[in-house]
């Protein structure tokens, strides 16, 4: 499993396609370009890329960056980067002059089979020696080496003049001492910079930063990301320069924030920094893919925001390249297969990405199967403890009217049927399919659960607690029979006839009671004649039956009542329109445990 989780240093899985980008930059001679996309991998240790940073700012002049860099990468034994090494150590630039260390870099690169430096051994190998050994060259390594910087001869002076060309030019940019001249002093800088001073293209770079050059602003950060010449690591200004490229539609800048913000667990600002790189129209590219990928992963976890699997989805899928809600083929990834080669490391990371992105919406609709069987479990779990209530009640009453014991022993046993389901479904829901497969005999039927559910919805819902749940029924009945005009509305009964409706409520009960054990077509034109037309088709079919208060029969008998309870719940036809209850036997099974549940049994 790739797995991939958010990185916790910048761009460390993009550094490969960064790399490629920022080469090609480099071969048609865009440096500024080139600077900006080699920085990020090089600072990751990938060796090429140090070697054409290094040719890069050798390219712009800044020479004492240029050796910082083919010295990371000569210490991989780069050969190239250790020939170069050596040609600044021969020609003095960008570190003080030194035969010998440029002699030792070019016998480095030799031996790792460089050409350039091969040729140069050949060819000056004995000129090379001879220089070691003049007198000047030894004199100059001592002065390097032990005296004050004032002392030092020709090969020095350089320095000393550079260094004066930028106190020079922070006068003219201050104004001290001299009258004040922005432009003298970029150029000034410019010049210095060329040499390679550190701190001139430091204050250039600031110039043209605070001038709204974008590409200046995202490099500035870089360098205090990385640590400008002897200065440290320091992230608050990185940020500051970032968040003005970033302002400007810096895709990498934009990123790279995202990436600080994550460190810090400022997952919110995060989440806002790579929903904008997501967002940009640039589809191809590695850095917008991984941003979406980012930002799916943030919000199948939650953070910086609430859990959202729907957005989650959409992102992953804009990932993997399926943003219209395509399904991925299943365990079949041949799609995501790219032929990687040295030419195509942007197209092996964003593969790699894709199949992360994959993984992660697998991992989704796993988690969402499970919440939504948990769901349907704590629904079910609700409505068996729910039902528990018209058991009860029938035993309540049947005490408080002196009902025949049969009566009561028949709600008792119900009750215990109902506690069995209950204890199966809680512990094992395959348990109770199991138990309903062999539940097929017996003397209960459809006829007899009908019957049963009917009689536990309606005393359930004759009860003084439910009576503003079947008003409505009520108020039709009062209508019909005369007790109100039939231009009452529904707002005058409530105000007014509230005692009215409590009358009506305490005699249906007391005359449901009376129709205790009473058989289906009694209590049918009992409902009928208060509540609704009722219509049962398919349920006397003498091939289907089960055990009295076994599985079978204690679970029809729970969702039967609860479609009962639903149906008077919720009637409000103004035409008397009748109910329908029928049995369907072609029903296709369902994962779900709700529609196992009815398979059997459904309204229409």
């Amino acid at each position: 499993m790739l797995k991939t989780e958010i990185n916790s240093n910048l761009l460390l899985e993009y550094k490969p396609a960064q790399f490629e980008l920022g080469k090609a930059c480099y071969e048609r001679e865009d440096y500024d370009e080139a600077i900006e996309l080699l920085r990020e991998p090089a600072i990751q240790n990938h060796i090429e890329a140090q070697f054409y940073l290094g040719k890069t700012y050798t390219q712009q002049h800044f020479y004492e960056q240029a050796i910082r860099w083919f010295t990371k990468a000569s210490k991989q034994k780069h050969p190239e980067a250790q020939f170069y090494l050596g040609e600044a150590y021969f020609y003095g630039k960008g570190v003080v002059l030194n035969y010998e260390h440029a002699l030792e870099c070019y016998q480095y690169a030799a031996e790792q089979g460089n050409d350039d430096a091969k040729y140069k051994l050949n060819e000056n190998y004995g000129e090379i020696k001879r220089l070691i050994t003049t007198k000047e060259y030894k004199k100059a390594v001592i002065w390097s080496k032990f005296a004050n910087p004032e002392d030092i001869k020709e090969q020095y002076k350089q320095k000393k003049k550079i260094k004066a060309q930028y106190e020079l030019a922070l006068m003219f940019d201050t104004g001290e001492g001299v009258y004040k001249n922005s432009d003298r002093a970029v150029e000034l800088w410019r010049e210095a910079a060329s040499q390679g001073d550190s701190e001139s293209q430091y204050r250039l770079w600031h110039k043209e930063a605070e001038l709204r050059n974008i590409k200046v602003q995202y490099r500035l950060g870089s360098a205090y990301y990385e640590g400008w010449g002897n200065n440290k690591h320091d992230e608050t200004k990185a940020i500051k320069w970032w968040q003005k490229a970033a302002k400007q539609g810096h895709i990498t800048a934009q990123y790279n924030l995202g990436i600080i913000y994550s460190k810090a667990k400022d997952h919110k600002n995060a989440l806002q920094c790579f929903n904008t790189v997501a967002k940009h129209t640039d589809k191809g590219n590695a850095l917008v893919i991984y941003a979406q990928y980012l930002l799916g992963i943030m919000y199948k976890n939650g953070e910086g925001c609430s859990q959202n699997y729907q957005k989650s989805r959409k992102w992953l899928k804009k990932a993997t390249g399926f943003e219209k809600d395509k399904s991925f083929p299943e365990n079949d990834r041949d799609f995501l297969e790219v032929v990687l080669d040295e030419d195509n490391t942007q197209e092996e990371l964003i593969t790699i990405v894709q199949i992360s992105a994959q993984e992660a919406l697998e991992d989704i609709a796993k988690l969402e199967e499970k919440e939504n069987a948990k769901k349907e479990l704590e629904d079910i779990m609700s409505m068996f403890a729910h039902k528990f209530r018209g058991p009860l009640r029938s035993i309540r009453n049947n005490m408080e009217y002196n009902s025949p014991k049969q009566a009561t022993l028949e709600s008792v046993q119900t009750m215990s049927g109902l506690i069995n389901i209950f204890s199966v479904i809680s512990t094992d829901a395959q348990i109770l399919c199991k138990q309903l497969q062999q539940d097929q005999q017996g003397h209960s039927n459809l006829l007899t659960v009908l019957n049963k559910s009917l009689a536990l919805a309606i005393e359930q819902l004759l009860s003084i607690d439910n009576i503003d749940i079947i008003s409505q029924h009520y108020f039709n009945y009062a209508k019909k029979t005369g007790q109100v005009s039939m231009t009452t509305t529904s707002d005058e009964w409530e105000e007014n006839y509230l005692v009215l409706e409590k009358k009506l409520q305490a005699s249906w009960l007391n005359d449901f009671k009376q129709l205790a054990n009473s058989d289906l077509e009694i209590l049918k034109n009992w409902i009928e004649k208060r509540f609704f037309p009722l219509e049962l088709l398919g349920f006397n079919d003498n091939m289907i039956c089960f055990e009295y208060y076994k599985a079978k029969e204690s679970t029809l008998l729970i969702v039967m009542t609860e479609i009962i309870l639903n149906a008077v719940k919720y009637y409000s036809s103004q035409t008397n329109e009748t109910i329908k209850l029928v049995k369907k036997a072609s029903l296709k099974p369902r994962r779900s445990y709700l529609m196992l549940l009815v398979t059997n049994c459904m309204l229409n």
